[in-house]
C-alpha cells in the first residue's frame, strides 16, 4: 500500500483508522461513538478546517439546490465576495 492512501467516505476513514492504516483530523463532535476510536487533543491550537460545498452547474438553479444557494449567500456576503 502507498504511504499516502486517500479515502473517499467517513465511514472508510474510520475503518481504515480501525485497522491501524493512519489517523484523520475531524471535528470531535463527527467522530462515531466507538470504542476502536479515541480522540487525540491537539497539544496547540488546532487547525482550521474549511467545508466546501459543490454542485453542478446544471442544478445550480434547481428548486432545492436555488434555495439552499440563496440562504448560505444571505449568511455569508463577506465569504462571497472573498471567493469572487
Amino acid at each position: 500500500m502507498p504511504a499516502c492512501h486517500c479515502r473517499d467516505s467517513r465511514e472508510a476513514i474510520y475503518e481504515a483508522i480501525r485497522q491501524n492504516l493512519g489517523a484523520r483530523v475531524v471535528p470531535a463532535g463527527e467522530v462515531p461513538r466507538d470504542p476502536a476510536l479515541r480522540i487525540v487533543p491537539f497539544a496547540q491550537r488546532p487547525p482550521v478546517l474549511h467545508e466546501y460545498l459543490y454542485c453542478l452547474e446544471s442544478r445550480r438553479h434547481t428548486r432545492l439546490v436555488g434555495a439552499f444557494l440563496e440562504c448560505v449567500e444571505a449568511l455569508a456576503p463577506d465569504q462571497q465576495a472573498q471567493a469572487a
